[in-house]
């Protein structure tokens, strides 16, 4: 992945080193990291009033249906039933 490539050169560390000190102090892997930093700031543009799509854009997914799929996996619905829920109260 080109970010985690980018992070390395960035603070001088190769990449196995990064995943295996992430996971010591986090029990995550760096992609893992990211892509919660992500869906947690998808949650801010969504209820900001942006649509799924140019969430979905703007946060580096190609793909509309992949940052659903992710969104899911991460926040435990979809973004749709996630702006639902927070209408609800």
């Amino acid at each position: 992945p080109k970010a985690l490539r980018l992070v390395c050169a960035d603070l001088g560390i190769a990449l196995p080193a990064l995943e295996k000190e992430t996971r010591r102090l986090t029990g995550k892997r760096p992609l893992q990291l990211i892509l919660e930093a992500k869906i947690a700031r998808a949650g801010d543009l969504l209820s900001a009033g942006e649509s799924v799509t140019a969430t979905a854009v703007r946060l580096g997914f190609s793909d509309v249906y992949y940052f659903s799929k992710m969104f899911k996996k991460t926040a435990g619905m979809s973004p749709r039933r996630w702006l639902e829920s927070l209408k609800r109260g």
